[in-house]
Formats: structure tokens, sequence, C-alpha cells
């Protein structure tokens, strides 16, 4: 299975997860699942295809919650883990869905030039 494939397995996992949070307290919820574990393992390697979701909006329109609430929590979390203190969202665009999600997709475009994996 290619990475891609596996990424979107996960992906898919940790959104169903996710779903399951829509009505609960957010906090360390969103990253306790096996998928979310399985793609902190897949490392930088992820880091263009998670740019891919930032880069291209990815939203699915039956369920546009799941995927704000990643974009919004969960994927900082993730990039964060994977990279280390390099991803650090700012305190003024804390709580801003739409400042966190520009930020993120300028922080993974450097952080990619930078290690030439784009």
């Amino acid at each position: 299975m290619t990475l891609e494939k596996k990424f979107k397995k996960q992906l898919k996992d940790w959104k169903i997860h996710c779903e399951t949070l829509q009505f609960s307290s957010i906090g360390a919820e969103i990253i306790n699942c096996d998928a979310y574990n399985q793609l902190v393992e897949m490392g930088e390697d992820i880091l263009p295809l998670i740019h891919t979701i930032y880069s291209k909006k990815f939203i699915d329109k039956s369920s546009s919650h799941s995927y704000s609430t990643m974009k919004a929590h969960g994927f900082p979390k993730l990039i964060r883990e994977i990279t280390g203190k390099y991803y650090v969202i700012p305190p003024d665009i804390q709580g801003n869905v739409h400042a966190i999600e520009i930020y993120t997709k300028k922080l993974l475009s450097e952080y990619l030039e930078s290690k030439k994996l784009i």
C-alpha cells in the first residue's frame, strides 16, 4: 500500500473518531485514537499530504464540522508532534480557525521547502 493510501485510510478513521466528538469538549480527546497515532508514526513524509489538504480546501460537505475540527485542532497537534517545536500557533490567532488555516499552510510551505520535501 502506498503512503498516500495509508494516509487516506488513517485520515478517514481519524475523521470518524472526530465525528464522535462533535458535542464534547475537544481537548486531548481529538488525538486519543489509533488512527492519529498511526499518522504520527508516518512522520515527515505525510506533511506534503497534510499541506495538500490545506491547499485544496479539502472538505467533505457531508461532515464539514469534522474537517473543520481537524484543521483547527487536530492537524496543528499532528504537525507539532511530527516537526517538534517548529510549529507553534501564535497566541493572537488561537481560536481563529481561518487564521490558523492560513498560518498552517504558510508554515508548512516554508518547512517543506526548507527540507526539500516539495
